[in-house]
């Protein structure tokens, strides 16, 4: 996918973060024909909440040039972190995304999306969102950290992020 994406560029050590640059392709690339036929039905029956789907153009490639686009350049074609978005970077990134909604009802407040493999050369880790419902697209979670870190193992989670996950993921 790295290649699709970033045409020509080295592939980076793997303990180098990305960038949201480099994460927008990847995203890009693996929105296919597809999403982009599910997006465009959703987008033309106008139904409840199809604002979301304005980032669709009216071909893939287009479309593929939103997702790549910075949320503050597209305006109101930003393309929004959506369940396609979280698992393109889970996949990519090996970690798995755990989103809190504290505006949530009791049994929707922790949310995971996709579904992930832990691999013997790369033991699975975890990363803590808010999701901030933030209307404007420009930042929709926020990033939690404990005493400076921002990824963990399975072993340095806190029992209560554990215990409110426990339902939707299996550590």
């Amino acid at each position: 996918m790295w290649h699709a994406a970033n045409l020509g560029a080295p592939v980076p050590h793997p303990q180098e973060p990305l960038t949201v640059v480099e994460l927008r392709r990847v995203c890009a690339e693996s929105y296919t024909e597809g999403m982009w036929e599910i997006g465009q039905a959703m987008r033309a029956a106008s139904v409840s909440g199809s604002a979301q789907w304005t980032f669709v153009a009216d071909t893939l490639a287009e479309t593929r040039e939103r997702i790549r686009t910075p949320g503050s350049d597209a305006g109101d074609v930003a393309y929004w972190a959506d369940e396609s978005a979280v698992a393109a970077v889970q996949r990519y990134l090996h970690v798995r995304l755990l989103i809190y909604n504290p505006h949530a009802a009791d049994a929707h407040r922790a949310q995971c999306l996709g579904d992930l493999k832990a691999c013997a050369d790369m033991p699975l880790r975890y990363i803590l969102l808010r999701y901030t419902h933030n209307s404007t697209k420009l930042q929709h979670y926020e990033l939690y950290s404990l005493g400076g870190t921002t990824v963990f193992e399975r072993a340095s989670l806190p029992d209560g992020v554990v215990s409110a996950f426990a339902s939707r993921v299996s550590f």
